[in-house]
């Protein structure tokens, strides 16, 4: 009998030098991951503070151009601006935070200032260079802008042209209303503006704009992210007191001013003609009254500034006749509560009229040349507004004016 031989399995002796040598690897892997690990979260702290100091420097940098902006628009606010008065500061602390800005400033009226700030937090620096000039409400570039209501008659046109380089026609001219009410912008049949229409913070152009048929806005519309400022303008100090009124006395009669008759008068009566022959500057408590084809003719070398508190009343025929065609010659200042203006020039008018609180209508036979702000306006007759880019060169004595930022960068 055949005897079957079995081989007994094999049983492989356990290998300790290997198993010891992965539990060494994987230990060591540990360690290094854990390593990488600390350097990451290291890196990413390092990051961290690099990234507060930074933003904290920008924020000094910033406060320095907007403390350098405020100082500024106080001083001239209170009269005391002078051009040599520039702002400057050095390590100047900003509060609550471990940073501090350097202010340093340079420039001149005619071509404005350049403010730079430069904000440091531990090792990070940012620098931020802003340009400001002077700036008014006339300079805007609005040929009208309203607080309220805004309507323009058919076949009216909007455009800008510049009293100082004629040369200069068929500019870009933009209308705007604060208001964010349906409707308060109405732009009749055919009317024409070569700009930009502008509606109050909040409002939808689509709903505050009504055009009519065939209008045509050649620029864009837009939503105002902030009101301009409409600052209330006061009278100036003039001596002599209350002169009483001002009057030709009777109809068809001429009355000339020169500079040396500036003053404040109880009233205006015009039944001919009121000559404006020199500089002039008056100040109306009162009411304007001109009667029928009545007229305010400023001279080739006059000019005349009025600020009116009372109410603008033009009869038929009558307004005003600028014989410079230059805007800025005639400056209409309401510095009065719910005043009403009503200009009814024969001619084309030659003017820039700042009445924030005032209803302002234009019943023209021509065209206005110049810049008109109203609390409402109204187009009456179809005629063409005109807004003048020479209104932009602001002087440092002329109403509402402040310090604005027309460039900002950082370097």
């Amino acid at each position: 009998m055949q005897t079957i031989r079995r081989n007994k399995p094999y049983r492989s002796k356990p290998r300790c030098g290997a198993a010891l040598g992965l539990v060494v690897i994987l230990m060591l892997l540990l360690s290094i991951s854990g390593m990488t690990m600390l350097q990451i979260g290291r890196d990413a702290r390092l990051r961290s503070i690099s990234s507060s100091t930074d933003i904290a420097a920008y924020y000094a940098a910033e406060a320095g151009i907007e403390r350098a902006l405020y100082v500024m628009n106080k001083a001239l606010e209170a009269g005391l601006w002078t051009i040599n008065d520039l702002p400057t500061w050095t390590a100047e602390p900003l509060a609550g935070v471990n940073a501090h800005y350097t202010v340093t400033s340079s420039g001149a009226p005619a071509i404005g200032y350049t403010i730079t700030s430069v904000g440091r937090s531990g090792t990070a620096t940012r620098t931020v260079r802003a340009t400001v000039k002077l700036t008014s409400p006339f300079a805007m570039n609005y040929a009208v802008l309203s607080r309220q209501d805004l309507g323009l008659k058919s076949k009216s046109t909007v455009k800008g042209f510049n009293s100082a380089d004629l040369s200069q026609q068929n500019l870009r001219a933009d209308i705007g209303t604060l208001s964010n009410k349906k409707g308060s912008i109405d732009i009749k049949n055919n009317v024409e503006v070569y700009g930009d229409v502008y509606v109050g913070p909040g409002g939808d152009p689509d709903v505050v704009v009504d055009t009519k048929n065939r209008s045509d806005v050649k620029g864009e519309m837009f939503t105002l992210l902030f009101e301009p400022p409409l600052d209330p303008v006061s009278a100036p100090t003039l001596p002599g007191g209350n002169q009483g009124l001002l009057s030709d006395k009777k109809k068809g009669g001429t009355l000339i001013l020169t500079a040396s008759d500036s003053g404040i008068y109880s009233g205006v009566e015009i039944g001919g003609q009121l000559k404006v022959e020199g500089d002039c500057v008056l100040v109306v408590a009162g009411d304007v009254s001109l009667g029928n084809s009545a007229e305010i003719v400023i001279s080739q070398n006059g000019s005349l500034k009025m600020y009116l508190a009372g109410d603008f009343d033009a009869k038929n025929a009558s307004g005003v006749n600028n014989e410079s065609l230059t805007p800025s010659k005639f400056k209409l200042y309401g510095i009065g509560d719910d005043q009403e203006i009503n200009l009814k020039n024969d001619t084309d008018f030659y003017g820039a009229v700042y009445a924030p609180n005032a209803v302002v209508t234009l019943h023209n036979g021509g065209n206005a040349y110049g810049s008109i702000i109203a609390d409402n306006f109204e187009l009456k007759n179809s005629g063409n507004v005109y807004y003048d880019k020479a209104l932009q060169e602001v002087k440092i004595t002329d109403e509402a004016i402040r310090f604005a930022v027309v460039r900002w960068e950082e370097i």
